[in-house]
């Protein structure tokens, strides 16, 4: 072979890698490109299906205006129709409105007039027995009114009495308001929008539609995914991309088709572009190669210094003398290709630095909602602590200071047991500890601790108590008033006062917090309960906050069977009520399983390197008459054991030295197999209670651990032996093996 045919296989053999990448990369950059039309596409759908979804809502709204007329309490028919008939022609979208019986059976309607007989069925009954079923707002499909001839939907309403539906309410709306939504999106010329039923019978589209329903590849695209993007020919058989999503609310699917070509514009236009440069460049690689054969010496030469150049880090750009054949273009292209690849490269990291960033705030708004969680438990504690010392040991505070300190204590234990399984707090499934108790009294005990801590100002917080019980989580009701009470408190002037309402209405027991501030604007209304969604403040940010507080008020009276809702007028103040299931009687729940009791005059060993957890624990068991020894590290404790020969040892695996494990098979090894040895540690996982098993432990207990969850382990392990144990001496009991053993 000449020459000339390897410099030309050697030039296509440069050519067609770049060639590949390049075509690699256009596809790339075409398919990134659809995906983003189709990103955009969706979420412009998802735009227009929140308005219909909104409007549906209004209506909805309307309709239980309506049911809370006096007239219809009453059960005066006639006052209603003349209610209905001053509001219908408020209402331009709706035909009419009716009124039917659970079973369908129609009252009234608000366009018969007065002496016509209207008992017949209602004209959508599916719809009607729907909202009947789930006692909520149906929304029906498609028809065409029996008065008016008009196409139109239905939309039911049932209007509940004593937890049974007594009447339904019905709107029958025009189909022209939804197709004045979709004209609002303005499409393009060619494109196509429609607004279908749960039956695919189109409600509105643009154009009008050539038929009743959507094309069979559309209905068979919602059928199985509630949004999406597909390629397909719509009604009229045009080559179409169409996204499509679904509502949750209504059931109803709405598409927008855009021309395939207008799509795919883009990609045509880079294709022939490719194609053209792809022949352009192969033609000179042929070119050159016939040219260079006859210059060899010259490229050899330019390859020995580019080869230098390369080794020393330095890149020698080409020059008119040496840029003539094809192996330096072809370096020359690839050299470019690599700085576009850096370009890329530096583009992607700059991204991924972004995503870091929006993980690093979503993470604030994590850690800003657990400071929140914690600050109402650790103000009520700061404040008890203080004036424990400051009131006499045997008074009535002290009493209920105590009491504050240790619900605080364990509520502060629960929200840490939280923070050790983030996911959880993530997906919103806190524990709750329900038990039955007085409304009224957790809102005393909360004003109480604000006030004597000075957090709710002078005489600011006033209240009207009535007899309401609940069976509730107590800790988060106190969490959810403390986040009321602060938000009144600090968008209200200084001079105003806060009303805290306690009473029961109907099923419901009701807590509402009322303030005199300025009031919310109806925007503010709407977004109250979001989250980082805050109140206007001035530049200096008098009133503080995250934002957080409202958003978590409400989730946390959903998760206990209740509702938060808020009414205002701007100028006027606010109100926030809170409803929460009622019960009859305020009587603790009976908990599950056997209170274990034991007596005093035990040989306790505490193991614990923390003097404060150490002090604490060992008065606590002093204080119950045990007797109580006490080491600050594992060889202390070992040599204690040998001297006092202790019942029960509470044992810290994290000791300086030679750790908690390394005690405990000492322990074992050296006699103390008849005593009980419980691991008191921070370590909770799996493997850290099968380490613990595997070391001789008997029990397993995680810090921070309840002063009644100690003696149960204590009446678990000793109170069936008490009589094999002993009295108490110090001295080593003749029995050498397990103490409870029954000997």
């Amino acid at each position: 072979m000449r020459i000339r045919s390897h410099l030309l296989v050697l030039a296509l053999g440069s050519v067609l890698p770049v060639l590949a990448f390049a075509v690699f990369v256009t596809a790339l950059m075409v398919e990134r490109e659809q995906r983003t039309f189709a990103t955009a596409t969706i979420e412009r759908l998802r735009s227009t299906m929140a308005t219909i979804d909104a409007d549906i809502l209004g209506h909805e709204a309307t309709l239980r205006a309506l049911a809370g007329l006096r007239s219809l309490e009453a059960g005066d028919i006639n006052a209603f129709r003349a209610d209905l008939r001053r509001l219908l022609p408020t209402q331009p979208n709706w035909s009419t409105i009716t009124l039917a019986t659970p079973d369908g059976e129609q009252l009234l309607n608000a366009r018969t007039p007065d002496g016509n007989p209207v008992n017949r069925r209602a004209g959508d009954p599916g719809t009607v027995e729907r909202a009947v079923r789930t006692q909520a707002l149906a929304v029906g499909n498609l028809r065409i009114g029996r008065a008016s001839k008009e196409p139109g939907i239905t939309i039911a309403l049932p209007v509940v009495r004593n937890n049974a539906p007594q009447y339904v309410l019905t709107a029958f709306i025009r189909t022209d308001e939804f197709l004045r939504i979709l004209r609002d999106q303005r499409i393009g010329e060619g494109w196509v929008s429609g607004l279908v039923d749960t039956t695919g019978r189109y409600i509105a589209r643009v154009p009008a539609p050539p038929g009743e329903f959507a094309s069979d590849g559309f209905l068979a695209q919602i059928a199985k995914a509630s949004e999406g993007w597909y390629r397909g020919p719509n009604k009229e058989g045009r080559d179409s991309f169409s996204a499509h999503i679904t509502s949750p609310l209504t059931g109803w699917s709405i598409g927008l088709g855009i021309p395939s070509e207008e799509v795919l514009a883009g990609a045509t236009r880079t294709a022939w572009l490719m194609s053209a440069g792809m022949a352009l460049m192969i033609a000179l690689a042929g070119l050159l190669a016939m040219w260079l054969s006859r210059r060899v010496s010259q490229p050899v030469d330019a390859i020995a210094r580019r080869a230098q150049a390369i080794a020393s880090g330095e890149y020698l750009p080409v020059d008119a003398n040496e840029a003539r054949i094809a192996e330096l273009e072809g370096v020359t292209r690839a050299l470019n290709d690599a700085a576009a690849a850096v370009r890329e490269r530096e583009r992607l990291l700059k991204r991924e630095k972004q995503l870091l960033q929006e993980a690093d705030r979503a993470k604030d708004a994590f850690l800003a909602m657990l400071g929140h969680e914690l600050r109402n438990p650790l103000a009520a504690l700061t404040s008890a602590s203080d004036l424990l010392e400051r009131v006499p040991h045997d008074s009535e505070l002290a009493h209920r200071l105590r009491s504050i300190l240790k619900r605080q204590t364990r509520h502060m234990t629960r929200l840490i047991e939280d923070l050790l399984d983030v996911s959880r707090l993530v997906a919103g499934k806190l524990q709750l500890k329900k038990e039955r108790f007085e409304l009224g009294e957790v809102v005393r005990s909360v004003l109480i601790t604000w006030d004597a801590s000075g957090r709710s100002g002078r005489d600011r917080i006033r209240t009207d108590i009535a007899h309401a019980c609940v069976e509730a989580d107590r800790s988060r009701v106190e969490q959810i008033l403390s986040n009321l009470v602060e938000n009144a408190l600090k968008f209200s002037p200084a001079h105003t006062q806060v009303t805290v309402r306690v009473r029961s209405e109907a099923a419901d027991s009701v807590l509402e917090v009322v303030d005199e501030g300025s009031g919310l604007s109806p925007e503010m209304l709407e977004a109250a309960f979001d989250l980082f969604v805050q109140g206007q403040q001035g530049p200096a940010r008098e009133s503080g906050g995250l934002g957080i507080g409202l958003a978590l008020a409400r989730r946390l009276a959903e998760l206990q069977g209740g509702s938060i809702s808020v009414t205002s007028e701007k100028g006027r103040g606010a109100t926030f009520t809170v409803r929460l299931p009622a019960v009859d009687t305020a009587e603790s729940l009976q908990e599950s399983g056997t209170v274990h009791t034991i007596h005093g005059d035990r040989r306790i060993l505490v193991i614990e390197d923390n003097a404060d957890v150490r002090t604490a624990l060992v008065e606590s068991l002093r204080a119950r008459g045990h007797h109580v020894y006490s080491a600050e590290d594992g060889e202390q404790g070992l040599k204690m054991a040998q001297t006092v020969w202790p019942e029960i040892i509470f044992l810290d695996i994290g000791l300086p030295g030679i750790d908690g494990y390394e005690v405990a098979r000492r322990l074992r090894v050296h006699g103390n197999d008849g005593t009980v040895l419980i691991a008191l540690t921070g370590y909770g996982q799996t493997m850290d209670k099968q380490r613990a098993a595997e070391a001789g432990f008997d029990e397993h207990l995680t810090k921070p651990v309840p002063p009644e969850k100690i003696d149960e382990v204590v009446a678990t392990y000793l109170a069936p032996h008490a009589k094999a144990v002993g009295n108490g001496s110090p001295e080593r009991p003749e029995n050498s093996g397990r103490y409870f053993s029954g000997s």
